[in-house]
């Protein structure tokens, strides 16, 4: 007797990841079986959990015909239906960063079991037993009434513009915004087989006082960069660069990346923002890589004294510019830079746009308000928001190809 998924003709039933962004999410397979004996065969299809509490907890549910009779020598499908309940799922705290390395946390998010096919005629050595399992997703799905704001009423005086965002999935939306500094064009994909390219969507940036993150030095920097295609881990086949000009000589002085906090052969699995003096080759990493798992998004965090080299004259501060190229790598095939967005400026607590919303409950509207705070030498193209923020241990799903909005100023 044998079993298997007909589209892949796999022995196991993969439902894979799932954005659920709708109230429910119904998901189906078709299983094939042969009865390779010369008589025909009764099974009684029993769907079943692997652990208890995924069951109770009623997130999934799975259903499939009773009974099914295969002729001697023939063979039947027979289709099983999984269906996820949204309104039952508990937030997302998987992540590349802090939880990286944790594999035991899949165990909260995972759900699984197995498809039993048992002969009804007492011939267990007919039986057939079909893993399958699932890894849903609570998500948002926020979509703007406009892609660009409009600069037609103030905040304490200050020229400012609004925009409604409107949350269509079924999950909250943790919006984080960032200054946006640079774009790129959706790059067309390499041939099957081939190296991937890393494909860069958006750079965004945030600045705050250092003694707000901890830091020693006077300010700290968040870089946001957005690509067009996700990464189910940030230690995964592309990595991200950012070199800093901070004297602004046309030499690099320093270059943030996120890799594994383990520069050894054994890895960590924790991602971690690393800032590389070019010059002394030292490094540091302070904070983890903001990255959900499963998603389009990095955030790359460095305190000021990461980035500064006096004995070289190398110090960043406040209000003065600094010249910033990214660029992604793919690393595990060609190792190799797959796209850049070259040409622009940081200037620390300088940015010119600034935004505030609320996060966004399923089915709500929130206000998006955007404030011009007057030109700096800033590369100030709008506002990045990105739909996967953390809040705590928490971090809300965003649905793959709206992970992050680009609202651009006049």
């Amino acid at each position: 007797m044998f079993a298997w998924d007909l589209s892949n003709r796999g022995g196991s039933l993969s439902f894979g990841f799932v954005d659920v962004n709708r109230p429910t999410i119904t998901l189906r397979r078709t299983v094939v079986v042969y009865n390779d004996s010369d008589k025909p065969v009764q099974f009684n299809v029993q769907p079943t959990f692997r652990y208890g509490d995924d069951q109770a907890s009623g997130i999934v549910s799975v259903s499939a015909p009773s009974t099914l009779t295969v002729g001697a020598g023939r063979q039947r499908t027979f289709r099983v239906q999984l269906t996820i309940d949204a309104a039952k799922m508990g937030q997302w705290t998987l992540n590349s960063g802090s939880q990286g390395g944790n594999g035991n946390l899949l165990n909260a998010h995972e759900i699984d079991g197995y498809l039993n096919l048992v002969d009804a005629s007492g011939n267990t050595a007919n039986n057939i037993h079909m893993a399958w399992h699932v890894l849903p997703r609570l998500s948002d799905n926020v979509v703007a009434n406009r892609t660009t704001v409009n600069f037609n009423s103030t905040v304490e005086g200050l020229p400012a513009g609004t925009l409604q965002l409107r949350n269509r999935g079924a999950g909250t939306a943790f919006v984080d915004t960032y200054e946006l500094i640079g774009t790129s064009e959706n790059l067309s994909q390499s041939d099957k087989g081939q190296a991937p390219v890393i494909d860069l969507k958006a750079v965004g940036v945030a600045t705050f006082p250092g003694e707000l993150a901890g830091c020693d030095g006077s300010f700290v920097m968040q870089v946001a960069i957005s690509s067009y295609y996700r990464q189910s881990h940030a230690t995964g086949q592309g990595l991200f660069n950012v070199d800093l000009d901070i004297d602004r000589d046309g030499v690099y002085d320093f270059e943030i990346y996120n890799y594994d906090r383990s520069t050894t052969t054994v890895r960590d699995g924790r991602n971690v923002a690393w800032a590389y003096n070019l010059r002394t080759g030292l490094q540091s990493a302070f904070f983890f890589t903001g990255h959900s798992m499963e998603a389009s998004n990095y955030v790359l965090t460095v305190c000021s004294e990461q980035i500064t080299d006096e004995a070289n004259g190398i110090v960043p501060a406040i209000g003065a510019p600094m010249n910033v190229r990214v660029w992604a790598q793919e690393v595990q095939l060609a190792n190799a830079m797959t796209d850049m967005i070259d040409g622009m400026v940081i200037v620390p607590l300088g940015e010119r746009y600034g935004a505030m919303v609320n996060d966004i409950a399923p089915g709500a509207t929130e206000t998006l308000t955007v404030i011009d705070f007057g030109a700096t030498a800033n590369t100030s193209k709008g506002v990045l928001l990105f739909l996967d923020g953390a809040r705590g241990a928490a971090r809300s799903g965003a649905t793959s190809g709206n992970e992050a909005l680009l609202i651009s100023a006049p």
